[in-house]
C-alpha cells in the first residue's frame, strides 16, 4: 500500500469513527445507519480537505526550503564549482591529447643523444662533437634528456628526426583542436526570468477519475431521489429528478472549469426552486457541491464564472433549503464553508510554493549565468596558457627538427647542434605542461609560470640556439613588475618571437622591453619579406591582446610598412580603467 492510499484510508477510518461517535451522542446511543453513513461522508469530505490542506503545506515548506538553499549559494560560489567541475575536464582532455602527443615527439628526441657519440672517446676533441656539451650550451637551465628510451644508432637519426616532425605537427594539430574547442563561445544562461505567480495552470480535460466521481454522483443523486417514498418522504418530480442529475453530472468539469460548473448547479437549483419542483439535497451534495466549491477556490480559472459560480450557489443553495427544507440549512452552510475554507488554505499554500519556487530559478538562472561566463572565462585563460605552455616550443621543435635532417648529410656540426635544441626544447614543452596542470587544478591560472623579463635573456639565447637572430635591448638589472604584469610582458616576448621565427624564417629579430614613464613597452619587430603576410586572427596573437586588455594596456599588431612584422604593446604600471596595475 503507497503513501498515497494509505492516508486516504487513514481519512477514512477517521471519518467512520467520528461519525459513529457523532451519530450516537445525537441520538442518545441509537445508530440510524443512513445518518451514520451521511455524517460519514461529510466527515469524510471535511477530512479530505484538510488533507489536501496539508499536503500543500508540505509542498509550500520543501519550496521554500530549496528556495532557501538555491538562494544561500553566492554567484561567486557557483562559478567556483562550475570552473572547479570544467578544469578537472579539462585537465583530463590536455592529459589525454595535448601532453600524451608531446611526450611522443620528448621520447624520439631522447633517444637521439646516444647516436650522435663518436666511436672513439679520451680525446680532447670529443667534446667539440660531444651532443652533451651541445646541449647544455643549448637550453640553459634546461633538461637535457627526457629520460630513458630506446637508444637510436646514427643511421636511424634521419628517421627519428622525421618521426618528431610528425609527432609535432600531429601535436600541433591537437592543440590547435583543442584551442578551438577551448574558445568555442558559450551560452551566458540568457534573461533572467520575469518571476510570476500562475494563479491558473493550463485547462485540462476530464480524466477517468472524473467521469468515476461523475457517475458516482449522479447514481447517488438518483438513489436518493427514488427511494423517497420508501423513507415516508414525498416523491421527486421528474423534472426535480432530471435536474438533480444535472447537478449532479456538472461534477465532471471540477478540474476543468469548476467555477462555470458551480454555475450550472447554481441554474438547476433556481430553477427547481422556482417551479416548486426543488432538487433534493442530500449525500451526493456533498461531493457535488464540496468539492466542486472546493476547486473553484483552491484553483481559480480566469473569467467571471470564476466569481459567480461559488456566489450564485451558496446564495441558491441556501433559498432553496431556507424555502424547503429550513433543518438543512445549516448542513449545507457547513459543507461549502468548509470547501472554501481548506480551498483557501490550499490555494494561499500553493500560491506561496509556487512564489518560492519561482525565486528559486530565478537564483539558479542568475548562478547558471555567472557560471557559464566564468567558465567561458576560465576557458580562454586556459586557452592562452596552454598556446603559450607548449605552442612556440613545439614550433621550434618541428623547425630545428627539420632543419637538422636538412643537414645531417652535409653539415653534421649544425645538424647536432639542431638536435640539441630539439631534445631541449622537448624537455622544455613537457616541463611547461608540467608545470601548468596543478596550477590549471588550483587557482592561479593567469600567472604563466611566474616567468617574467628575468627570464627574457634564456629566451633569447635559446632562440639563437636554434639559428634565429633575435637581437634583444632588455633593462639590466630586469624591472621588478607586478606578477601579472611580468608574465604578460614575458609572453609577448616569447609569443612575438617565436611567430617570427615560425613565418619569417632567416629574418633578423629585434626585442625590446623597457619602463618608460609609467609603463613597461614590450616590441617584436622582424625585417621579414612581405611575399608571406601573416594572418591576424591566430590564437596566438589574439590571446595576447587579451591579455593586455586585461591589464588595462595597448596591442598593436601587423605588417610594418616597408618590409617584416611588428608586435608592440604598452602595459601601465598603474591601475587603468578598472584593470589591474
Amino acid at each position: 500500500m503507497g503513501p498515497r492510499i494509505r492516508s486516504f484510508a487513514v481519512v477514512a477510518v477517521v471519518a467512520i469513527t467520528a461519525a459513529v461517535a457523532a451519530v450516537a451522542a445525537l441520538n442518545r446511543g441509537a445508530l440510524p445507519p443512513l445518518d451514520v453513513v451521511f455524517v460519514s461522508i461529510l466527515f469524510a469530505f471535511l477530512g479530505l480537505g484538510l488533507r489536501a490542506a496539508v499536503h500543500a503545506w508540505r509542498s509550500a515548506h520543501r519550496a521554500a526550503s530549496v528556495a532557501a538553499t538555491t538562494i544561500g549559494r553566492s554567484p561567486e560560489e557557483a562559478a567556483r564549482a562550475a570552473v572547479d567541475e570544467e578544469r578537472a575536464r579539462m585537465s583530463a582532455d590536455i592529459e589525454a591529447v595535448v601532453r600524451r602527443a608531446v611526450l611522443a615527439v620528448r621520447a624520439h628526441a631522447a633517444a637521439l643523444p646516444s647516436a650522435l657519440r663518436p666511436p672513439a672517446a679520451g680525446s680532447e676533441d670529443d667534446d667539440a662533437t660531444d651532443p652533451r656539451h651541445d646541449l647544455a650550451a643549448a637550453a640553459p637551465g634546461e633538461p637535457a634528456t627526457a629520460g630513458a628510451t630506446t637508444p637510436a644508432s646514427p643511421a636511424d637519426v634521419p628517421a627519428v628526426l622525421r618521426a618528431i616532425q610528425h609527432d609535432g605537427r600531429a601535436a600541433t594539430a591537437e592543440l590547435r583542436r583543442l584551442l578551438e574547442l577551448l574558445r568555442a563561445p558559450g551560452g551566458d544562461g540568457g534573461p533572467v526570468p520575469a518571476e510570476a505567480e500562475p494563479i491558473a495552470s493550463p485547462r485540462p480535460r476530464p480524466g477517468a477519475l472524473d467521469l468515476v466521481l461523475a457517475a458516482v454522483a449522479v447514481a447517488v443523486c438518483l438513489v436518493e431521489s427514488l427511494a423517497g417514498p420508501a423513507l415516508d418522504l414525498p416523491g421527486p418530480s421528474v423534472v426535480a429528478v432530471l435536474l438533480g442529475v444535472v447537478a449532479a453530472a456538472a461534477t465532471l468539469a471540477w478540474r476543468v472549469d469548476p467555477g462555470a460548473a458551480l454555475a450550472v448547479q447554481a441554474a438547476a437549483v433556481a430553477v427547481g426552486t422556482t417551479l416548486g419542483t426543488p432538487v433534493r439535497f442530500g449525500t451526493w451534495t456533498v461531493l457535488a457541491f464540496g468539492l466542486l466549491m472546493w476547486a473553484a477556490v483552491a484553483h481559480p480559472r480566469r473569467g467571471p464564472l470564476a466569481i459567480v459560480g461559488p456566489v450564485a450557489l451558496t446564495a441558491v443553495g441556501v433559498w432553496s433549503q431556507v424555502v424547503w427544507s429550513p433543518d438543512n440549512v445549516g448542513i449545507l452552510v457547513v459543507i461549502l464553508a468548509a470547501a472554501a475554507l481548506t480551498g483557501s488554505a490550499s490555494r494561499v499554500l500553493d500560491a506561496r510554493r509556487r512564489r518560492s519556487a519561482a525565486s528559486a530559478a530565478r537564483h539558479e538562472a542568475i548562478l547558471d549565468r555567472e557560471a557559464g561566463a566564468a567558465v567561458q572565462r576560465d576557458r580562454i585563460a586556459t586557452a592562452r596558457e596552454l598556446h603559450d605552455a607548449v605552442s612556440a616550443t613545439i614550433g621550434v621543435i618541428v623547425m630545428q627538427a627539420g632543419a637538422a635532417e636538412l643537414r645531417w648529410a652535409s653539415d653534421r656540426p649544425a645538424a647536432i647542434r639542431a638536435i640539441g635544441v630539439v631534445v631541449a626544447a622537448a624537455d622544455q614543452a613537457v616541463d611547461e605542461l608540467d608545470d601548468l596542470m596543478p596550477r590549471l587544478a588550483g587557482a592561479t591560472l593567469g600567472g604563466s609560470a611566474d616567468r617574467g623579463p628575468a627570464d627574457l635573456p634564456s629566451l633569447v639565447e635559446r632562440m639563437r640556439h636554434a639559428g634565429v637572430h633575435v637581437d634583444a635591448t632588455l633593462q639590466d638589472p630586469p624591472p621588478d613588475l607586478p606578477r601579472d604584469l611580468a608574465a604578460t610582458a614575458y609572453r609577448i616576448a616569447q609569443e612575438g618571437v617565436a611567430n617570427a621565427a615560425r613565418h619569417a624564417p632567416g629574418s633578423r629579430i629585434a626585442l625590446c622591453l623597457a619602463v618608460v614613464g609609467d609603463a613597461v613597452e614590450v616590441s617584436v619587430v622582424d625585417d621579414g619579406a612581405r611575399a608571406a603576410p601573416r594572418s591576424r586572427g591566430g590564437y596566438g596573437l589574439t590571446g595576447l591582446a587579451e591579455r593586455v586588455a586585461e591589464v588595462g594596456g595597448e596591442f598593436a599588431a601587423g605588417p610594418r610598412d616597408d618590409r617584416g612584422f611588428r608586435v608592440m604593446a604598452r602595459l601601465p604600471l598603474v591601475h587603468v580603467d578598472g584593470a589591474p596595475g
